[in-house]
């Protein structure tokens, strides 16, 4: 599955993140169920967050000096509203000038 947005650049880094780091994105959608019971709405900003702090992971990440780029934010949001539909309205994605594909 491609994530593709108007920055070329980073949805091709994402790519590369993602399947290097495959458990990243599990991990991200378990936190993501697990918020969902309690909100009515989140973020990928709030996920990310509890990754950082409460979770313990390994990644490699070529571009960036961080476990997890703060660029993949949008890209892990828009992947599992894909893989699964239901999160499509959990999230808000501003969509303003950016586009959104998912294949």
């Amino acid at each position: 599955m491609t994530i593709t947005t108007q920055n070329p650049k980073i949805d091709t880094q994402f790519a590369k993140f993602h399947a290097a780091n495959p458990h990243v994105f599990e991990k991200y959608r378990a936190v993501a169920g697990e918020l969902r019971k309690s909100q009515k709405r989140g973020s990928s900003e709030q996920v990310f967050q509890i990754l950082r702090w409460e979770m313990r992971f390994e990644t490699t990440d070529m571009a960036s000096h961080f476990k997890i780029s703060n660029n993949y934010r949008r890209r892990y949001a828009l992947l599992l509203a894909a893989v699964d539909p239901s999160f499509a309205e959990w999230f808000v994605f501003r969509d303003g000038t950016k586009t959104r594909k998912v294949k």
